[in-house]
């Protein structure tokens, strides 16, 4: 397995790559010009030409670990992992990263709910998907691979919703579900 860590002055940004698939975690942030310039230059070229898969991994929602993912354009990728929390609000409670999803697909038009609801992170990792490309939210347990490594998420796990009092997301969540698979049944018919 090949590892690229690059400089990007604040947060973190490493290309993983083995057997012709890459894994991206995380983009960095805009610290200083020159760097910057230097550094996004050299992860599209990284990312350039004809690979397997590409996959991007973002660690959580922090600016300094997705900004560069708007700059990646038109280096899109054909899996996208986010983290199962988004990040907890003293405001409106904690965030899922489901519920983000879902708030940014279904209400779009109300921008000041959406905002809370990571709508930013959430249009740059659709602008950056193949027309085919997956979304998964990952937590504890579940895996996925890189070439032939069998990579195995650590964090977070189920036990994190007694911490976050989730169990009215969750609920909320499981009926949003529901209602897709229904809907999607009926116009399957």
């Amino acid at each position: 397995m090949d590892m690229t860590v690059f400089n990007v002055g604040f947060g973190q940004s490493i290309l993983m790559e083995e057997d012709g698939d890459q894994l991206l975690v995380d983009c960095g942030s805009k610290n200083s010009s020159s760097r910057w310039v230097c550094s996004i230059s050299y992860m599209k070229n990284s990312l350039a030409g004809t690979k397997r898969n590409r996959t991007a991994l973002l660690t959580h929602y922090h600016v300094d670990h997705y900004r560069y993912f708007k700059e990646m354009k038109p280096h899109s990728f054909d899996d996208f992992y986010l983290p199962y929390v988004g990040f907890q609000s003293k405001s409106k409670g904690s965030i899922l990263t489901e519920e983000a999803l879902l708030t940014h697909l279904f209400l779009k038009g109300n921008k000041s709910d959406t905002k809370v609801y990571l709508q930013d992170q959430m249009q740059v990792v659709s602008d950056l998907l193949k027309k085919n490309g997956r979304i998964a939210v990952l937590m504890k347990g579940d895996y996925f691979t890189l070439g032939h490594t069998i990579c195995e998420v650590l964090w977070p796990s189920l036990d994190i919703e007694k911490d976050f009092e989730l169990e009215e997301k969750r609920e909320f969540i499981n009926r949003f579900k529901s209602y897709l698979s229904a809907h999607m049944r009926d116009y399957l018919k």
